[in-house]
């Protein structure tokens, strides 16, 4: 759910950008590059350790840890 809400969150389309509130529509174009960033890193390092988990991986752990710490 986590990657789905960041694709979606990162490549609105023009048109359903114009569809939301303008208060919604500056927040959007306000966020930072680094929020961004941030927000991949959490949710594919979430992702990879979780399937990790799944498959007994042996670098779950700091994977995880990681993603936790953000």
């Amino acid at each position: 759910m986590g990657v789905g809400s960041f694709f979606q969150h990162t490549f609105i389309t023009d048109e359903a950008l114009q569809a939301l509130p303008v208060a919604e529509r500056d927040l959007y174009n306000s966020y930072p590059l680094w929020t961004k960033i941030a927000f991949a890193i959490a949710v594919f390092g979430g992702a990879i350790g979780s399937l990790g988990l799944v498959m007994k991986k042996n670098g779950r752990n700091p994977l995880l840890l990681f993603r936790w710490l953000l």
